[in-house]
């Protein structure tokens, strides 16, 4: 029996089925109500609308061939169909409804007893729900409702203290659920954050022309447009929260005609294209000055996780609900020397998505430290001719280094170092001009030049002070010596020769006689020459130097003096012709 109750009411469909218990094949069925007589039927017994006649015991069995009076009948079943309950009513907010709109049921007991009761709800004969209250009324909804909702419902009270005892059962109401001509269009289908969706409220139905009212709901509750389009609302910049369920309706009077209701789910957006941008931009930063490391990231859902790494070490993290994020270092050293990248991540779909930018080499420009000089002197005087070598270096500063060497504060010399090695100088001493004070200084283009260095004074002694052999200098000067002294000992043969003429002109008996000399010389004591000049060693002339000894050997010139002449002579011998200490004026 179906529905398989045992009490309908009037107006229920009511269908009886009678199942041999093998199949028969061409069977015929004969139905028996009341116990009234046989009635040829088919398999199943339907009663379109039930009346209280429809009420009585009914029996079935299934005629064999030939037939025999032995044929058995099926068990009995006892249809009751009576009247609703005047005492319990059942309502309903509004019987025609468009597809997902809510389905809102009322059931009222008028019977005013303080008891505890079991509703009821039932749909063309199937329970929906079972609610027990105290109430005397109870609601009952469905919030969507589709086409295949529609139909007869009813609601059913009993005693919860007597469960078998009597039920009230309230009359039918009819149900109406129909497709909506209105229908919500949603653009782009699969909005992602940041997009702009668009809502236009479409209608189908022709006849619906002339003023309409268009609204815009999200789940229940009514959202305003501003598109200035009445059929169009538009959701700017879509995030995630703004993920529901969008429908619209449209206003024709005296009806309001909703349209299905749409699911927008907007997608987070993975992060993508992520990269790294230094200010300064040429990721060269001078020591002691700022540095700004800035993540961007082309796309990417908010909020979003950066990360900064150095040599691939995170340094620091931090979180943000936008697409660029910068770290700034605000005085920058050696140390922060290196190559950096960022790293930026977020959440898409429960999976956590993170990309890294490539890497970025940031050089710090050091300034050169204050030099120091050094030199192969050891505190001694040099003599001329000697070669002087100098060290400059600076213990800090980026690489190549330029070093310079200055003499009295007047650049001398640079060379540059590409290394951690020390700037070197040689210096040749030439003269005596170049004792003076030497200093160095650095440079590395960061900055200015460091010209902070010590100095180191340059003595260079004059060859009266200087040792014999004691240096290549001493030699030098010695030659110079020997070789005045010779060109000294050639003017004086020069002299005698023109006497020597000169006597032989007077006494008319011309005598050739061998002249010897012996000379010692001595150069000026104060360096200078008999003008007052200095002298240069390199260029040292007869002028620079006076004999301090000379002895000529010359009989034949010491006979030939008159004896006035002999005692002019500062000293003589004890052998006639040879004369000493002679002195040139």
């Amino acid at each position: 029996m179906d529905p398989p109750w045992e009490t309908f009411l009037t107006g229920d469909q009511i269908t009886l089925t009678c199942d041999p218990a093998s199949w028969l094949g061409s069977a015929k069925y004969v139905w028996n109500i009341n116990d009234q007589g046989d009635k040829a039927g088919n398999k199943t017994y339907f009663i379109g609308t039930a009346t209280k006649n429809d009420s009585g015991h009914y029996k079935c069995k299934v005629k064999s061939t030939p037939p025999t009076p032995d044929d058995p009948y099926s068990n009995t079943i006892l249809v009751n169909v009576t009247d609703p309950d005047s005492e319990l009513m059942i309502k309903v907010e509004s019987d025609k409804l468009w597809v997902e709109e809510s389905l809102q049921l009322r059931c009222t007991f008028a019977y005013i007893v303080v008891n505890k009761w079991i509703y009821r709800f039932y749909r063309e004969g199937s329970m929906l729900t079972e609610i027990r209250t105290e109430n005397n009324s109870i609601a009952f909804e469905m919030e969507h409702v589709y086409l295949e909702h529609g139909g007869r419902y009813r609601c059913e009270v009993m005693f919860v203290e007597f469960p078998n005892g009597r039920r009230y059962s309230s009359g039918y109401i009819a149900v109406r659920v129909a497709e909506s001509p209105v229908s919500l269009d949603v653009k782009p289908k699969t909005p992602r954050v940041g997009d702009t969706v668009e809502l236009r409220c479409v209608c189908t139905e022709s006849r619906m022309s002339g003023s309409r009212t268009y609204s815009f709901y999200r789940n229940k509750t009514l959202v305003k447009s501003a598109s200035g389009i009445p059929e169009v609302y538009r959701i700017q910049r879509a995030t995630v929260m703004d993920s529901d369920w969008y429908h619209c309706a449209i206003r024709w009077d005296p009806d309001t005609y909703p349209s299905r209701r749409v699911e927008i789910t907007v997608k987070r957006i993975p992060v993508s294209d992520v990269r790294l941008s230094l200010t300064p931009s040429h990721g060269t930063v001078r020591e002691g000055r700022s540095l700004t490391l800035t993540c961007l990231v082309a796309e990417g859902s908010t909020p979003l996780t950066y990360a900064w790494y150095r040599g691939g070490s995170l340094f620091h993290q931090e979180n943000a609900s936008s697409r660029e994020l910068a770290f700034k270092i605000d005085r920058c050293d050696e140390s922060t020397e290196g190559s950096y990248s960022c790293g930026v991540s977020n959440e898409v779909e429960g999976k956590q998505i993170a990309i890294r930018s490539p890497e970025v080499d940031v050089v710090v420009q050091v300034p050169v430290s204050c030099p120091s000089l050094s030199s192969s002197l050891n505190g001694s005087a040099v003599a001329v001719g000697a070669r002087v070598t100098f060290a400059c270096r600076s213990q800090r500063g980026t690489r190549p280094i330029t070093y310079q060497l200055h003499r009295d504060r007047h650049l001398l010399a640079n060379t540059t170092v590409a290394g951690s090695g020390a700037g070197n100088f040689t210096v040749a001493v030439g003269s005596e001009d170049q004792g003076a004070n030497y200093s160095c200084g650095a440079a590395n283009g960061v900055g200015d030049v460091a010209t902070c260095s010590g100095t180191i004074t340059l003595t260079v002694s004059s060859a009266d002070d200087l040792p014999v052999a004691a240096s290549n200098s001493t030699v030098l000067v010695c030659v110079l010596a020997v070789t005045s002294a010779v060109v000294l000992a050639l003017v004086i043969l020069t002299v005698v020769c023109k006497t020597r003429r000169k006597l032989k002109e007077n006494s008319g008996s011309p005598r050739a006689e061998t002249v010897y000399a012996v000379v010692q010389t001595k150069r000026n004591a104060d360096g200078r020459d008999n003008n007052g000049v200095r002298i240069n060693p390199r260029h040292a002339g007869a002028s620079d130097y006076y004999v301090t000894y000379a002895q000529l050997n010359f009989p034949q010139m010491e006979n030939s003096r008159a004896p006035g002449q002999r005692d002019t002579a500062a000293g003589t011998s004890e052998s006639a012709g040879i004369y000493q200490n002679f002195r040139t004026t």
